[in-house]
This record gives structure tokens, sequence and C-alpha cells, in this order.
């Protein structure tokens, strides 16, 4: 990574060193661009808000750059607030260093032992968000202290003095759970298994376990089955999505890890921020009471995962703007608010068009020039979809719009786009950050006994003073209780981790839900994960301000109603995230099709895909 980032920084001083003579693209520069006329606190300061790959980058700009970017001040924003309390739960006295620049890279080489040496801490290196590996010691194992069952024993190549070999059980649950807010808050986290399997392992590929994470806080519960006996995913091997086949479902498999040991996904979940809920993760298998033996488990990694990274590169815009500007535009003294108001407009709308609609909005309060600049179409084009041009000439209804803000302002309020005469589609956008987001309407599903020729099953009724679509699905009644839902996945915003939710209501007269309750998948052909969970289409309604709890087993569900503004309910079917530059398949269902009970009293209006809160 550190080999990729001195290539790219060769590269950039290379373009550097064109634009100083005249070669760049844009407006000349007649009296040259002296960078060190920036205050290095103001260097700092813009810094701080990049990320730490980005820090080491700027150190290639110049040499005030690089004396900002190894500043105490750039680092320690970098580092958790509450690194001094962490460290000092350390039994290490090895942990020794002479800059936070320098105690960062430790944190994220060298993770430290604490708690008793029951925890391992690090940081993320690319976000430099908090991580542990909790222990074997640290979790809870069924049957973990009979040494008939588990022994646990010394291996030199593990970070712990001991870890957990299974010898033999029939009963296999292992469970752990921490506080909250021990991580980095606003932070989508996946929770990792690591361990070995010996060579006479068994009992692991044929009945898979099933895995469970989630918070007691009004988070979701993730569930999936992982293949621990499985073949290990090679580096550069794409995990293989099996598509919903009953039991033969599964999401994860096992990968190499640069230690030696193995790693599968259990689940994942989102940690809000000021919470202090508990977070709870399992991993079990009790059904088919099969014996398994030969599993050694080190503990229970959690760490980020591997999303767009949310701080704003305004390092490079900085270097865009200040490339374009005489000396005398920018910051020669302490004040900064007067100071950017000495910057261009243009230059401002530059740095406003890298952050977020939210930070834009909030610009126009900062000064009379930001609100010229914030409202400009140079930072509104950048928040809209790259293709959004060609949504609009979609559009059967048409759109009259004063500015690129206007337009994007009304889309998320109330969504007009739609795809066809058919009107089998409503496209908006996400409010906060401009990702695109779509409903599907039921006439867009499959519906097993709904296509119109089978009214006693389910009947096609209008609503028009509550559906923006022609007509909605009505079930009178069914056995067989099965539907689903595609689209591709280059239609939906690259890097963007979604949710897909069933929009319904039900009738008085609605039952048949709740014993079992419908399972729904969701999951892309492309080397995605397949996200499974039970939910709860009969539950009570969350109310505002009402939390989503946890149930254990064997009324376990991911996911209740909840009321949206519309005056429908919503409930959350499961997540996937969408890569760059891909064209794959986005599959969804929701299915209950083995007890044969009745049920009867939904009105389905479709499925919405929408971003998550990460």
């Amino acid at each position: 990574m550190w080999e990729r980032a001195r290539q790219r920084n060769r590269g950039e001083k290379k373009m550097m060193e064109e634009e100083k003579e005249g070669e760049r693209s844009g407006p000349p520069c007649a009296c040259g661009v002296d960078i060190s006329v920036l205050p290095e606190g103001c260097i700092s300061d813009t810094i701080a808000l990049t990320t730490p790959k980005d820090a080491c980058r700027a150190c290639a700009v110049s040499s005030i750059f690089r004396a900002a970017a190894e500043s105490n001040a750039v680092w320690e924003s970098f580092l958790p607030s509450d690194y001094q309390a962490i460290i000092a739960r350390s039994s290490s006295d090895s942990l020794s260093f002479s800059s936070k620049k320098q105690l960062y890279l430790s944190l994220s080489d060298n993770p430290i032992l604490i708690d008793d040496a029951k925890k391992r801490f690090f940081l993320d290196k690319l976000s430099g968000n908090k991580c542990y590996l909790l222990s074997a010691r640290e979790l809870t194992i069924a049957w973990g202290d009979d040494s008939r069952y588990w022994r646990w024993v010394s291996l030199p190549e593990s970070r712990f003095s001991e870890v957990a070999e299974l010898s033999f059980v029939c009963w296999f649950d292992i469970n752990g759970k921490m506080s909250t807010s021990m991580l980095s808050p606003k932070t989508n986290y996946a929770a990792y298994l690591v361990y070995k399997l010996r060579s006479r392992a068994h009992g692991f590929k044929h009945h898979l376990p099933t895995a469970s994470i989630g918070t007691t806080g009004g988070g979701e519960v993730y569930e999936q089955t992982v293949g621990l006996g499985l073949p290990a995913v090679e580096p550069g091997q794409q995990d293989q999505v099996v598509l919903p086949q009953l039991q033969q479902q599964h999401t994860s498999r096992p990968k190499q890890r640069n230690d030696g040991w193995l790693e599968i996904e259990l689940g994942q979940f989102f940690n809000e921020e000021g919470e202090a809920d508990e977070l709870r993760f399992g991993l079990k298998e009790v059904k088919c009471l099969s014996v398994k033996s030969g599993l050694i488990v080190e503990g229970i990694e959690i760490r980020p995962t591997r999303d767009v990274l949310s701080r704003m590169d305004l390092s490079l815009a900085f270097q865009s703007c200040i490339l374009h500007y005489p000396p005398h535009h920018f910051i020669t003294g302490k004040n900064m608010r007067n100071g950017f108001a000495e910057l261009p407009e243009g230059c401002i709308a530059n740095i406003l068009s890298w952050t977020t609609p939210k930070d834009a909005g909030r610009a126009c309060a900062f000064y009379p020039l930001f609100r010229a600049a914030a409202e400009s179409d140079t930072v509104w084009k950048r928040m809209l979809p790259s293709d959004w041009q060609a949504i609009i000439a979609r559009s059967v209804t048409p759109l009259n719009f004063l500015s690129l803000k206007h337009l994007y302002g009304s889309t998320p309020l109330s969504p007009i786009i739609q795809s066809s005469l058919l009107e089998l589609l409503n496209i908006f956008l996400d409010k906060l950050s401009g990702k695109k987001c779509y409903l599907l309407s039921a006439r867009e599903l499959s519906i097993i006994w709904g296509n119109g020729d089978t009214p006693q099953y389910w009947n096609w009724i209008s609503l028009p003073e509550e559906s923006r679509f022609p007509d909605v699905a009505e079930l009178r009644f069914v056995w067989w209780f099965d539907i689903s839902g595609r689209m591709s996945t280059s239609m939906l915003s690259p890097k963007t981790n979604y949710a897909a939710y069933l929009v319904f209501k039900r009738t008085d007269r609605a039952y048949g839900f709740d014993d079992p309750p419908p399972r729904a998948s969701v999951g892309t052909t492309g080397g995605g994960e397949v996200h499974q969970q039970t939910v709860g289409l009969g539950l009570s309604v969350m109310e505002p301000k009402q939390q989503d709890r946890i149930e254990p087993p064997p009324q376990q569900h991911a996911s209740r109603p909840k009321q949206r503004e519309d005056g429908w309910l919503e409930i959350e079917l499961g997540q996937f995230f969408t890569e760059g530059g891909e064209n794959d398949e986005l599959q969804i269902r929701l299915t209950e099709v083995e007890a044969g009970n009745v049920k009867t009293g939904l009105i389905v209006e479709g499925i919405e895909i929408m971003p998550t809160k990460g």
C-alpha cells in the first residue's frame, strides 16, 4: 500500500512540476504560486480533515506541507479521542514513541495487549478506527470448562497465552459481547472468527453453523450461515455467492490471514455515535447434533469493513485551487474566517464540491461569499449522480428546476422520476449523501400466484390517495408465500452500502406471518455476500424513538416493521454493498413455503432500495 502511495507521490510531484512549466490544462498562473504563503497551522487544519493515507501523500507536495503533515496536531486528530486511556490498560512497558505519527503507525502495525492480556487493541491503518481481537478466554463457550470437550492449549503462533481446542461436541455454541462505546462511532464494523482446523477436523461441512451479530440498543441482528469447513479463499479469489437453496445457502468462506490463521466473517453492524449499548455475537449449530471436532479458536476480531472512507479529501482540493490563484488570495493571518473570505468564489466552490450535501448546506451560514459558492451549480453538479441527465430523460413527467441545487432538493422529498410509461419504477436521491434510491413497484416484482390470473389469491387494487403507483398487490390468501425482485447494480451508486425494504400495509384481518416468520435474502451474482434474515411482518409497529430489541432464538428476527412518513410500513430485508463499474444482478427474495399455514391481509406497494445510514 505504501509503495503505491510513494509511486503516486512521485506522479503528483511530476504533475506539479509540469504545471509550473505552464503545461497544466487549467488557467495559467501569471505570477507563479508559492505554497509557503499558507501558514503551517492552516495547512495542518486542512490535512487533519483528510485521511492518514492522504496525510502521508501530502509530504511530497512541499517542505512546508511535509512539516504540517507530520505535526502532532494532524496525527492526534487521527488517533481515537480516548487513546491515552486505552494505552493505560496495556501491561506492556515497550510502548514508547517520539511523535503522534509514530504512535499511530505503531498501534496500526503492532497491536497491544490490554485488559489482563485478554484483548488485543489496534488501529485500522487506513481510517484510524479502533479494532479489537477478543481472546477465546473472553468468549462464552458451551462446555468450554469441561476438558472432555474443549482443551486449553498454548500455541507459539498465537498472540494470547492460550487458545481453545475442540476435542468433540455435539452442541456447538460460542458467544461474546462487548460495549459499543469501546468502538469508533459512525462506523460499519464486521466480526470475524479467527481459528485453525486440525487435519482431522470434521462436522463443519454439511451442517453449517449459524452466526448472528447485533446490538441491544435498536440495531439490527445480522444472521448468516458460515462454512467453517469450506476451502479457504486464496488472495484475489472471489467468494462465490450461493443463491437461496433452502439449507445449502451460506454467505462466507474462510480466508487466509497474513498471520497464518484463518478468519471467517460472522456478520456486520453499524456503530452509532454516543451510544453505550451491548454488542452481542455468536456462532452455533445445535440442531443436527452431529459430532464436531478439530477446531482451534484464537478469538473473535472486530474491525471496520472496507467501505468508502467518509473523511473529506480536502488536501487535493486545496492543491488544485492554490495552483490557479496568486498568493495574495490566500490566508496570511490567524483569522481563518476572514482569510477564507479572500479566496475567489470559484475556489471555494471547488472545495465545497468535495464535501457532502449536508456540509454544503451548512456552509451557507458561514459567510455571504460561502453562501454564493455553496449554492452554485459547480457544487451541486458533483452532488448529483453522474448520469442524472439520462435519468431525467426517462421521466414521464416534465421537470422544471431553476438550479441544480433546486433539482437536488426536489428529489428526496417527492420522488418524481419514473422509468417508463408503465410507472413500474420510482427513483429519488438520498438527501444526505446524494446516492440513488429506487422503489420497485409490486408490478415490477415476481409474486407467486400474483400475476393477475388468480385473483382468489392476490388481487390488484388501486389506492390513488395512498400509493404513488397505479395499483398495488393485496394478498387475499395463500399457503405458498414467495415474493422476489431483481435489478442491475449498475443502476445504483457505486461504493455504497444499501439496504432493501418491503413497503407494505396490513389489513385488519391480516394473519399468518408470525409462526414461522418469512425469511428474506438479499445478494448479488457477482461475488458479493447473500444476507439472510427472518423478518417479523406480523410484529407490532415500532413507534418513533422506540428501539428494536434483540430477541433470543427461536423467535430471533433481524427487523421489525417501522412507520414511514408516507403512511406505509417498511421492514428491512437485508443489506448489500455495490462496487464500482460492475453490472451484476441484485436479487431480493421474501418467502415462507415450509409451514403450509394460511397467510392473508398483506398489501404490497413494492421494495425500496436505499443507502444505509452508515
